[in-house]
């Protein structure tokens, strides 16, 4: 329903849907990237940032709400909190606490791993 309503340019009631549908499933990445692709288009990239950072704190180790957490940092200059970004993620995928989050959450270790090498390659 998003997709169409944002074809037709309703872009207020799709950004409803997509938040309605973010707070009943809070895991649901196609809703969040397409609100933050909303966000861009108004050029409203403080709203996108709080999105994907909001997304982040229940899906940690998502690498492609990540890479565009950090393609927004580095739009709106906030160079500072890519390294940020970047840290975190590291610390995350080596403390043992997180390993289980890893395997509860459909991630493995490696798959997290690879995703970081890429967002570090993005950085540099």
């Amino acid at each position: 329903i998003a997709k169409l309503l944002i074809v037709s340019a309703n872009y207020q009631i799709a950004k409803d849907k997509l938040q309605a549908v973010l707070s009943m499933n809070g895991h649901n990445e196609n809703a969040v990237m397409l609100l933050v692709n909303l966000y861009i288009h108004e050029q409203d990239l403080k709203s996108g940032i709080a999105a994907l950072r909001t997304f982040r704190e229940k899906n940690p180790f998502n690498v492609p709400v990540l890479l565009q957490l950090i393609k927004l940092f580095r739009r709106s200059g906030q160079f500072e909190n890519i390294k940020s970004v970047i840290k975190e993620l590291e610390a995350a995928i080596h403390d043992p606490v997180n390993a289980l989050k890893l395997n509860n959450n459909g991630n493995s270790f490696n798959t997290v791993s690879m995703g970081l090498r890429y967002l570090k390659g993005y950085v540099s």
